[in-house]
């Protein structure tokens, strides 16, 4: 027999996660002076990030087995309200040509004693609350770099709306924190409960 207070208790204990308790804290690489805190009043919607494997497939007398493949990281996307500085939207904007302008692809001018360097990469953070305000779940999201910015839009008729515009971005992989929190009491440290990404290994024997 179904039970309402039964779901409510196994299901939601604590009362479900809410999708407006986050924020976003954007770190711009070093050559754009945006305040890390900047992001985190502006972002309006994202969402936590995604993870791949894939996997490939290998015939053996007629049969099909499948193995594990590479893990892969889809962009990531985020919404920001915009205000009258452009100070935001101005900072993506000269990351974006940071990575790929006219002048400049990404990369110091090489030199023999100044090697290129991927000085466009930098990180972010995207963190989950719960109700009382306690961090439960954290994602770091590393190498990270704006790969599509898109318009905003205008218009006479748009008398009472702030402006908003979404940016996409492509990242190397992500870290996060894998331990069940208790959200009434508890809050988790990003920093030191982070668990290490497998990273590729080279496995030369023989």
């Amino acid at each position: 027999m179904f039970s309402i207070e039964e779901f409510k208790t196994q299901a939601l204990e604590h009362g479900g996660a809410r999708a407006a308790l986050f924020d976003v804290q954007l770190k711009f690489p070093s050559p754009i002076p945006v305040e890390l805190k900047k992001t985190s009043w502006t972002a309006k919607s994202t969402f936590l990030p995604a993870s791949i494997t894939t996997s490939m497939n290998v015939s053996f007398l007629g049969r099909g087995f499948k193995f594990a493949g590479e893990r892969t990281y889809p962009q990531w996307t985020c919404t920001f309200i915009n205000d009258e500085d452009f100070e935001l939207r101005n900072g993506l904007e000269r990351w974006a040509d940071h990575v790929s302008g006219f002048e400049k692809l990404g990369t110091e001018k090489i030199s023999k004693n100044n090697p290129a360097k991927l000085d466009y990469l930098s990180e972010a953070t995207v963190n989950q609350y719960s109700k009382n305000g306690n961090l439960i779940k954290s994602y770091i999201l590393y190498g990270l770099f704006p790969v599509t910015l898109t318009d905003i839009a205008v218009s006479w008729d748009a008398s009472s709306a702030i402006e908003e515009f979404t940016c996409t971005f492509d990242y190397q992989y992500m870290n996060t924190n894998y331990r069940r929190s208790t959200p009434d009491t508890d809050t988790i440290n990003p920093k030191s409960t982070v668990i290490e990404s497998i990273q590729p290994t080279n496995n030369n024997s023989g």
